[in-house]
């Protein structure tokens, strides 16, 4: 039942993913405008491409004509003056082609595997940085890196074990402006995350001995980015992405307890994870500052079986249980 549902909703999301690109061009090809050039031309017709360095219209003869972005003065609508893509304070294109963002966040982590009645709570310090690059087509990578504490209970409970967690991105997407002060960008991406959980060496309340444990992620993000400029140099933005699950790896270092145990690996199939975030962002003369809180969640269903053994000998089997896991937090990035 699980894997009806998530295939259908993957197919739910990629025809509104397509829908949504295909609304944002009607509505950037069907928007008649006069610019006005710092030569003193006007041109009137629909713009077909703008970026940070031309902006390309359709005249009513059919006429294709491409000019100098940094030419515009102003852009005129049927009723007023509309400035495209650019601050309404600065002057400045709404997002520099070259963005650069790092900072650090702070979460509080839920980890849990219903069916042991098992989970982990803790809270997560860490860095994220991330460079983009905005010219109409969107680029962007990110890697972030998080470390603190975590409490076990389950078999006995454990205080106190280290967990690092380790995340890189990749996304490519196309922006949308759908007014003069505000841009929608669909994206899609690969995605690795790296979990370690340092319980190894500890021994629960009940006398159960603990051990590392692994968990990698590959996944595609998909999802939707919005920016938009609200006043007074501060602009806004909310992120919307549903992450598709293509394989996981747990490793139990069982070897760390006794070197004669294996190190299991359960290869993990099935899941999915959400993300979304509110940013908010001050622009300044030279640098600027983002506020940006954020959840992100996993639900990932029971591993593959794998064998353990003691010095070759088979004893029994394991597996990774279905879990999940909620991480909210907030992040405070300086852009440049």
């Amino acid at each position: 039942m699980m894997k009806v549902f998530k295939r259908s909703f993957i197919c739910i999301l990629i025809v509104l993913f397509i829908a949504l690109i295909h609304t944002a061009l009607w509505a950037q090809e069907n928007d008649t405008k006069t610019i006005l050039f710092k030569d003193g031309t006007a041109i009137t017709g629909v713009i077909i491409k703008m970026n940070n360095e031309i902006v390309k219209l359709k005249t009513s003869n059919e006429e294709i004509v491409t000019r100098n972005f940094d030419d515009i003065v102003d852009i005129l609508g049927e009723n007023e003056i509309e400035k495209l893509s650019v601050s309404k304070n600065a002057g400045e294109p709404l997002i520099a082609k070259h963005t650069w963002e790092i900072g650090p966040e702070i979460s509080h982590i839920r980890y849990e595997e219903p069916s042991l009645n098992m989970e982990e709570n803790g809270v997560m310090y860490g860095i994220g940085a991330s460079y983009a690059y905005h010219n109409g087509v969107m680029l962007k990578g990110e890697i972030g890196y998080s470390y603190g504490y975590v409490d076990y209970k389950g078999t006995g409970t454990v205080d106190n074990i280290e967990d690092y967690l380790l995340e890189i991105r990749g996304l490519a997407g196309y922006d949308f402006f759908i007014t003069e002060s505000s841009m929608i960008t669909p994206y899609i991406g690969f995605g690795y995350r790296q979990l370690y959980d340092n319980f190894g060496g500890t021994i629960s309340s009940t006398g159960t001995w603990g051990y590392d444990r692994e968990s990698k992620y590959c996944y595609i993000p998909i999802g939707i980015e919005t920016f938009s400029d609200i006043s007074n140099g501060w602009f806004f933005g909310i992120t919307a992405e549903f992450d598709y699950f293509l394989e996981g790896k747990q490793t139990s270092y069982l070897s760390g307890h006794d070197p004669g145990y294996n190190d299991p690996e359960n290869k993990q199939k099935d899941g999915y994870g959400f993300r979304g975030s509110l940013k908010f962002q001050k622009k300044g003369e030279r640098i600027g500052y983002i506020i940006e809180p954020f959840i992100r969640y996993w639900k990932i269903d029971k591993s593959e079986i794998e064998n353990i053994t003691y010095n070759g000998t088979y004893l029994t089997y394991g597996w990774e249980p279905e879990n999940k896991s909620t991480q909210i937090g907030i992040m405070f990035m300086v852009v440049f």
